[in-house]
């Protein structure tokens, strides 16, 4: 290995272990904290992003301590054998609809569509890909051999998205590029989902874009990419868990 060679790799080790090291770190703030103290993490997360009032922030952080003293519960009730694998699923995704539907009631019009983004945004792109697979499975009459090859489609567009949304963050790309690059994305999704239907899962595929469509031009709060139902009732949709 030539001395360019080696520095480029050792480079590249550190950029990789820096940013895993800052992975972890993120993961880690919850870790070991009781629940006043991950009501209260959790409830400034919010703060900035959807311009939260003081008394917004009493209600939310009401809700986030009520969660999170009943998921200490389940986590303790797993410890001592009295719940199954299952149950401790179960539970856990009747007190985050809870909690979300909680925070949701504090918030206007306007920062629940944010709050919305919010956790979308903290989705991996295979949560959401599985999300929007899922999603298309009655409508389209999807077949189960259709399924996993839709949503490999999902994920290459979710994982083309993130690094769209991250050279916007970092300003490596325009306002305009990136949504240049977005509309190009969506496009290519929609043809490759095209290439797996059949002719009569077109035409439904076709009717359903065109009837979310007619209810967002209506005025009607339809998200273009996840619904709040869809990410309540996806157990692992939201990171409540990602420091356990």
């Amino acid at each position: 290995m030539t001395k360019k060679s080696f520095i480029t790799l050792l480079m590249l080790l550190t950029i990789l272990g820096a940013d895993a090291f800052a992975q972890r770190r993120g993961k880690g703030k919850l870790k070991g904290k009781n629940a006043e103290q991950r009501a209260e993490i959790k409830t400034k997360r919010l703060i900035k992003p959807l311009t939260l009032s003081e008394d917004q922030v009493t209600k939310i952080k009401e809700s986030h301590l009520r969660a999170e003293n009943e998921m200490a519960k389940v986590r303790t009730d797993r410890q001592a054998g009295s719940l199954t694998k299952n149950q401790v699923e179960e539970r856990r995704l009747a007190i985050n609809k809870a909690r979300h539907a909680a925070i949701r009631g504090a918030l206007n019009t306007q920062q629940k569509y944010k709050y919305r983004r919010w956790r979308i945004r903290r989705m991996s792109p295979k949560k959401r890909a599985r999300i929007k697979t899922r999603r298309l499975v009655a409508p389209l009459n999807l077949r189960a051999g259709q399924k996993p090859k839709v949503k490999a489609v999902h994920l290459k567009a979710e994982r083309q998205l993130n690094k769209v949304r991250a050279s916007r963050r970092s300003n490596q790309v325009t306002k305009e590029a990136a949504k240049t690059q977005r509309k190009a994305i969506r496009k290519a999704r929609r043809q490759g989902l095209k290439a797996i239907f059949n002719a009569s899962q077109k035409a439904k595929y076709k009717a359903w874009r065109k009837k979310r469509d007619e209810r967002r031009k209506a005025g009607e709060d339809v998200d273009d990419d996840i619904t709040d139902e869809e990410l309540d009732n996806d157990a692992t949709g939201e990171d409540d868990a990602d420091d356990e």
